[in-house]
């Protein structure tokens, strides 16, 4: 999927939010402020009709209403996330590409140092906060594994924290080790 596809699903779905979305997005917790802060540069957020699939991917068209957001890694829009207000802890993403929501908020504290890195536990979350931290996405994206070079990690909640816990201590690839007597006796 071309990022022009992306864009293009990611501003039909911005022209779908209507002010009682807006109203439930506001009960949900997030403030206008971020809302605002995040129109500034980008699609804060939209509505669009989509099924689900097991795998992780989404498919627009039929299907109950979902929150979308985009994700971006640099500045470039790479793959668009969805959730639904019932059910905030899960999310589909629309192409599999993102490992994580914010990347460049990790990227900045990889960078330039500074405080913890924050995660939240979903989308939801990190609009709740101010849209900063991120959200790991995909918890099995070799890109988990980068997580570990931060000095302090802050999570929203605990679950979150055991789950990153999991996650660091079993992303370790350990690769076939082998002396040149074990090759040469094969």
């Amino acid at each position: 999927m071309k990022g022009s596809d992306l864009e293009a699903e990611m501003f039909g779905a911005a022209d779908s939010v209507k002010q009682p979305h807006l109203d439930r997005i506001r009960a949900l917790g997030v403030t206008p402020a971020t809302i605002a802060w995040l129109g500034s540069w980008s699609v804060p957020f939209g509505v669009v009709s989509a099924t689900t699939e097991a795998s992780g991917i989404y498919q627009p068209g039929d299907g109950p209403a979902h929150i979308l957001q985009p994700v971006f890694d640099n500045g470039n829009l790479i793959d668009l996330v969805i959730w639904h207000s019932m059910r905030p802890e899960r999310w589909w993403t629309r192409t599999g590409v993102a490992w994580a929501l914010n990347v460049d908020d990790i990227a900045a504290i990889d960078r330039w140092g500074g405080d913890a890195l924050h995660l939240h536990a979903s989308p939801l979350d990190w609009l709740k906060n101010g849209a900063t931290g991120a959200v790991v996405l995909d918890w099995s994206a070799p890109e988990v594994a980068t997580l570990r070079q931060h000095d302090r990690i802050e999570c929203s909640t605990p679950a979150l924290a055991a789950t990153l816990t999991h996650a660091l201590q079993t992303s370790v690839h350990m690769p076939a080790i082998e002396t040149k007597e074990n090759r040469l006796a094969a």
